[in-house]
């Protein structure tokens, strides 16, 4: 807190840090939910997925690098 320079602010992302990780223990998450969740992050996992695989579609070695492994 003395490093932020605002008091306040720092006070209540602490509490809320506090309070949010202390709520997981006391309202434990149910099986609606996780179904509900993983419904929710499906799409994003599949654009994530679908990106990193035309990542390593179009990735080529570099020219250095080539003529490196030939030597």
């Amino acid at each position: 807190m003395l490093t932020f320079h605002d008091s306040d602010e720092t006070w209540n992302y602490s509490i809320g840090c506090v309070l949010g990780e202390l709520s997981g223990q006391l309202f434990p998450q149910t099986q609606q939910e996780g179904l509900h969740w993983k419904e929710t992050t499906r799409p994003v996992e599949a654009h994530l997925k679908r990106d990193q695989e035309s990542q390593e579609r179009t990735t080529q070695p570099l020219p250095i690098l080539e003529a490196l492994q030939e030597a």
